[in-house]
Parts: C-alpha cells; structure tokens; sequence
C-alpha cells in the first residue's frame, strides 16, 4: 500500500498536547487551543475509565474464582498499597476539573505564559491520577501472580480482556488505517507518551521513548520498594515465552497476542515491548492491513 501521510503529517500527528500548545501560544494562534485541551482531557478521562472498569474486573475474577472472602482480602492489600504509596498526598480525591476553556480564553488574551501554567498544573494532577491507577492495578495482579503462580495471573488477565478490549478489537480492525493511527495516538497521548511516528508500505511504527506507561513505571522505581511489583520470571504466555516481565507488561501477550488472534486472527496491534526490567524504547506497530500474517513475524519470541 502506497504512504498515506506525509513526513510532516506524522511529526504533527505526533506531537504531544503541550508542544502543540506551546506552538499555538508562540505565534499567538489561539485558534484550537480549546479543541487541543479538550482532547487532551477527553483521552485522560477515557484511560481513567478503563482502568476502573479494569480494577472492578480483577475484584469480580476474585469473587467468582475464588469467593468473597478473597475479594475482602483483596481490600486489605488494597489498603497497604495506598499507605505505601509514594507520593499519594499529590494523587487528586477526584478527576481535574476541565481547565479547557481557562487555558483557552488566557491563551486569546495574549497571556501564552498563564495558559501554560494552567495546562501543566492540571496535566500533571491528570499524570498522578493515571499512574496511580496503573499502579493499584499492576498491585493487585501482583497479588494473583504471588498466590497462583503465571496459570492464575493469565486466568485473571484473561477474565478482564474478555470484558473489555476483546469486545472492541473488531471494530477496531475495521477502522481506515489513518483513523486506527490517530485513535492510537490520542490514547498514548492520554498516558502523557513521547512518541514519534513512522511510515512504510506495509504499517505506521509508533515509537514510544519512553512508554508512558511501562516504561515509565520502571524509572519510577515501582519495581522496589516501597511499592514492589511483581516481575514474572517464568517462561510462559504471559511473558511472551522469555521470562523476566513487568506485571503490567503481561497484559500485552494475554490481550493483544492470545486473545485478538482468537476474535481477528492475527496479534493486534503488534506490540514490541523492552525485555526485562526496561524502561528502553518501545514499538506499536500499526499494520495498514491488520490482517496481515506478516503480524505473526513481528510478534517478540521466547529468549528475545
């Protein structure tokens, strides 16, 4: 398939909010800062969705796996983890209010140096609302993996999967493959991403440097204490087959290998994730043609 965007058109696509907004308050072209900021905060609650749907579905796994009083135990390592939590007094009770409007009458009014300020004040609530979440939930499956070994972690991973991104990924799929890259973008964009993107005949690469999930959980030091994450050392699907794991990593294979191969036939999108505990770059790769078995080549392999 011929290139569908340009060099340009992908540096833009690319761009985080904030240097668009920085850009747009540079040349005093106001213009879209609300639709900018809106979407920014539209992406940031989108992922707060997500992760709640997902951290009830882990307590649900728990009730009907393994009963209520699992569930209740669940709430006292729940518990733990908020106390240990470094940083939690940064963490809002709640989602920001929106500050699009704000950042955007400040920005008209010639006033760039305010916009900005607004803009990373509530960016950076959003940013300790999301880790959180991550965190909590790469808690709670660190709690499953610790107590039934990789078997009882992929069980979970594929309860929550089931629920979720398994009852999107077709339509997904079906989406143009431009549409499908800016629905991906805006999403990494809701993790606070540094991204840039690539073009050949056959996919987009999103290149993530770093990830703004993984990856940065790992310079975070959420791997030691006081926080102490699990690492999956066994060589099984949940690991890609080559050991040595984040938590919140063994979610990839389960949803985006196991499962999208058994709704759409192929790994979907193809995710090419640092081995280890790694905060290198990491490769989405966006198949123009998702059903491409080329996918299945793309896909890491056990003692990559």
């Amino acid at each position: 398939m011929d290139r569908l965007l340009s060099d340009r058109q992908l540096d833009e696509l690319g761009r985080s909010p904030r240097a668009q907004l920085v850009e747009r308050c540079d040349r005093s072209a106001a213009s879209g800062v609300l639709e900018l900021v809106e979407g920014l905060e539209a992406g940031c609650n989108s992922q707060i969705d997500r992760y709640e749907a997902w951290t009830a579905a882990l307590h649900r796994f728990e009730v009907e796996r393994f009963g209520s009083e699992r569930a209740i135990d669940l709430v006292a390592t729940t518990r733990a983890f908020f106390v240990n939590y470094p940083g939690v007094d940064e963490v809002p009770a709640d989602r920001p209010t929106s500050v699009a409007a704000a950042v955007a009458t400040a920005a008209r009014g010639g006033d760039g140096a305010a916009a900005l300020e607004l803009f990373d004040r509530t960016a950076a609530s959003w940013l300790a609302l999301i880790d959180l979440h991550r965190d909590l939930i790469s808690h709670l499956l660190s709690v499953i993996y610790r107590r039934e070994g990789p078997d009882g972690l992929a069980d979970a991973l594929r309860y929550c999967g089931e629920r979720s991104v398994l009852l999107t990924m077709a339509g997904a799929v079906e989406r143009p493959p431009v549409d499908r890259l800016r629905d991906f973008v805006a999403l990494l964009h809701g993790h606070f991403t540094e991204l840039r993107l690539e073009e050949d005949d056959e996919k987009f690469t999103i290149i993530q440097d770093p990830c703004g999930t993984c990856s940065r959980q790992v310079s975070s030091g959420r791997y030691g204490p006081p926080v102490d994450l699990a690492v999956v050392t066994e060589s099984h699907a949940v690991t890609w087959n080559r050991g040595e794991t984040t938590i919140y990593r063994c979610h990839i294979p389960i949803w985006h290998v196991e499962l999208a191969s058994r709704e759409v036939g192929v790994p979907f999108p193809v995710n090419q994730c640092p081995h280890g505990v790694s905060d290198d770059t990491c490769r989405i790769l966006l198949y123009k043609n998702p059903l491409d078995p080329a996918a299945w080549m793309q896909v890491p392999k056990g003692g990559e």
